[in-house]
């Protein structure tokens, strides 16, 4: 046995897959967005930072190729505890939560199973 090199941190790394692993420090698991219609169908997206934009600019961390969604469309926020938020930033079309339009610029809490509209692309929101 020796003092726990450098190589062993690296396989932490790795684990960016579509492991079933639950962090601890995380409270109710890692949150996710999985594409289910639109230009990347089962394209899954981690929400392992604060927020991740979403829109049609390629600056957004969730890049949706789709007219009818705005440059910055909307974000999904961590709020913590494993809790994660929906929010709209001011788009032109508009975000669905199950088919119910959300306020702009207000934060809507997401449930697992919750579907998300931006234009015509549909994103699942769930944990892991």
């Amino acid at each position: 046995m020796y003092g726990g090199g450098v190589d062993n941190d690296k396989t932490m790394l790795r684990s960016q897959g579509p492991q079933m692993g639950v962090n601890p420090q995380m409270g109710g698991g890692v949150g996710f967005v999985r594409v289910e219609e639109g230009k990347e169908p089962g394209r899954v997206y981690e929400i392992r930072k604060e927020s991740l934009s979403m829109g049609r600019s390629r600056e957004s961390d969730i890049f949706l190729e789709d007219l009818a969604v705005s440059r910055l469309h909307a974000s999904l926020v961590n709020m913590g505890n494993g809790s994660y938020a929906l929010k709209d930033e001011g788009s032109a079309n508009g975000t669905k939560v199950n088919g119910q339009l959300v306020n702009k610029f207000q934060t809507y809490p997401l449930q697992e199973g919750d579907r998300i509209q931006l234009g015509q692309t549909v994103l699942v929101f769930a944990k892991k």
